[in-house]
């Protein structure tokens, strides 16, 4: 092989790397659930997914049961099932699924009364959490007894 088809070689190898890392997720793996307690802007609940529905451009619609929550902020509203979206496993590297009929622990942001999540948000099969963090959920103190101007900055 001659010098200029290595260097070629080389260039072409670290283009692929490079297209690789710009197709990565670009967030950091979130902490524990009790991080966004509080947050105007997020949701903590445990759920089960009951239905789901995917539409044309890979956005998954996942009908959850809420069994119990740690965090809403649509407070007075009915929210014993929400709808979470999130785009689905098909080159979205920051995606998110789950499977019909499990129970997980989902996290994510809530605006223009929609819940979106992603791999960048808190995710886990309930079965997987571990039970200091559901502890610490189950114990976290009342948002309304906390300085919410502390929470919102963060």
């Amino acid at each position: 092989m001659t010098m200029f088809a290595r260097a070629v070689s080389v260039v072409v190898v670290i283009a692929l790397c490079v297209v690789d890392d710009v197709s990565g997720c670009s967030c950091s793996r979130p902490g524990p659930a009790t991080d966004v307690m509080c947050r105007q802007d997020r949701f903590v609940v445990k759920g089960t997914v009951n239905d789901v529905k995917i539409d044309s451009d890979n956005v998954g619609y996942y009908y959850i049961t809420v069994e119990e929550v740690f965090w809403l902020p649509a407070e007075g509203e009915d929210n014993s099932t929400i709808t979470v979206i999130a785009f689905v496993p098909n080159g979205f590297s920051c995606s998110a699924s789950f499977d019909k009929g499990q129970t997980y622990l989902l996290t994510g942001s809530y605006y223009n009364g929609r819940f979106v999540t992603s791999y960048c948000h808190r995710l886990a099969k309930w079965d997987d959490v571990p039970r200091n963090e559901i502890e610490a959920l189950r114990n976290f103190p009342s948002c309304i007894s906390l300085n919410l101007d502390e929470f919102q900055s963060n």
